[in-house]
């Protein structure tokens, strides 16, 4: 009776432990979960602050450069008017729109005389949406012309917006210049009512360039002013050496915008590429693509549309060094199978190596 004296106490001492374990463990967690919610809130509220401080910043810049009268600023501008439709950079300037002024029909954009923008320049603004499947999507919501500069050299351009709704376009939206394609006189006739633009003339196959990127699209200065159509192909190269094919999925005046077509690409395409609008003649030239030691033959990406021929005979080569040659026996949509030549054994290609044809005699 002694001992069961001893020992009941314990036992009901033992459950009231436990579940102080168990608020402990559930204090904790909640704990965690506490901390995740306030690095949550401490983050948004630095971005908003950031955003508060761009926002007066644009509201005491504007305050500075305000005309002291309501007439719109582009009759205050001094100087001629610019000629934006003969004026654009040469290389490609993108930007986002950090101010909004629906009242005043005009935007600010985060880049300036620092980034080389001139008085002239126009600017096309986009929306970047993703639809279901996760592709991006651009909408164009208009043009605008910069007027003049907010903050000095490192401040931002006003554009005054001239084609599209104003009201539609927000903070965050894109800008892409419209880029210069060609030198024009400029018309001593200035009473003209319709003036003729001049068309500049195409450039020859290949002289085409990558300027940069709009979501998962690659922007292109080939637009339809030289011949560019919706959903015609592109062929991307650098240094001769194909990278992939684009699908024109948005095709403006002086540029166009391109995706990969799906199943193309070798390697990403890159700001600088050249891009054709057809494949270059080129040696014929791919990889091993299995290797059939049981069968003795090897298949080769070398397709039947890219002109390879039974009989034709190729060199194999692994980190520049010969390996041997191979002929091919059999040609297809999707490659080519081929057989080694001499002494070369099936067991000595592998899965990768570079295959190129050789010259007849």
């Amino acid at each position: 009776m002694f001992w069961m004296a001893l020992i009941v106490p314990l036992l009901l001492q033992a459950p009231p432990q436990d579940d102080l374990r168990k608020e402990l463990d559930q204090l904790k967690k909640q704990n965690l979960e506490l901390q995740e919610r306030l690095s949550l809130l401490e983050q948004t509220a630095l971005e908003n602050a950031q955003t508060i401080q761009r926002l007066r910043q644009m509201v005491k810049l504007l305050e500075n450069n305000a005309p002291p009268s309501t007439e719109p600023a582009p009759s205050k501008t001094p100087g001629p008017s610019p000629k934006p439709d003969l004026n654009g950079p040469v290389k490609p300037i993108r930007a986002k729109l950090v101010f909004v002024n629906a009242k005043e029909n005009f935007i600010a954009l985060n880049v300036g005389k620092k980034e080389k923008v001139e008085v002239g320049y126009k600017f096309e603004v986009y929306r970047e949406t993703y639809e279901n499947g996760g592709e991006s999507r651009l909408t164009r919501l208009g043009l605008g012309t910069v007027e003049k500069f907010l903050g000095g050299e490192e401040g931002m351009a006003k554009v005054v917006i001239t084609e599209g709704s104003i009201a539609e376009m927000k903070v965050d939206d894109l800008a892409v210049a419209i880029r210069k394609i060609a030198d024009h006189a400029p018309s001593k006739e200035e009473g003209k009512a319709e003036p003729k633009p001049e068309v500049p003339e195409a450039p020859k196959d290949g002289v085409y360039t990558i300027q940069g990127r709009l979501g998962a699209g690659f922007i292109v200065n080939y637009g339809t002013a030289l011949g560019a159509r919706q959903t015609a192909l592109m062929y991307v190269y650098k240094d001769g050496k194909f990278k992939a094919k684009l699908r024109l999925d948005k095709v403006e005046k002086q540029h166009s915008v391109g995706n990969v077509v799906d199943g193309s690409m070798e390697m990403p395409p890159e700001q600088g590429d050249q891009v054709y609008v057809k494949e270059l003649n080129k040696t014929l030239a791919g990889r091993v693509a299995l290797s059939d030691d049981k069968n003795g033959k090897l298949a080769v990406d070398i397709r039947q549309r890219d002109g390879i021929k039974i009989g034709m005979h190729c060199e194999v080569r692994r980190l520049g060094q010969k390996i041997g040659t191979v002929m091919i026996t059999e040609v297809a949509n999707w490659g080519s199978w081929a057989k080694p030549d001499g002494d070369l054994r099936i067991d000595q290609i592998q899965k990768g190596d570079f295959v190129e044809v050789i010259e007849e005699k």
